[in-house]
């Protein structure tokens, strides 16, 4: 007999920008946390990333960003 045992897949559990809205030229931090994940990819230039973590972003015009 064989036993299969899945893992859980990956979670995001909190993403968030601090702060949220920012003027042209300014910066915000988004943070990241996630569960049975080994990476992240964000969009809009920022590429892949650590399962959690946080990076600076300074976008040049209204953007939104998504971990994936």
């Amino acid at each position: 007999m064989t036993v299969t045992v899945n893992p859980p897949p990956p979670q995001v559990v909190s993403f968030t920008a601090s702060p949220a809205s920012i003027n042209v030229g300014g910066q915000s931090m988004l943070s990241w946390s996630t569960t049975n994940a080994t990476g992240v990819s964000i969009d809009n230039g920022v590429g892949t990333q650590p399962a959690n973590g946080t990076t600076f972003v300074s976008p040049g015009q209204a953007t939104q960003y998504t971990l994936t």
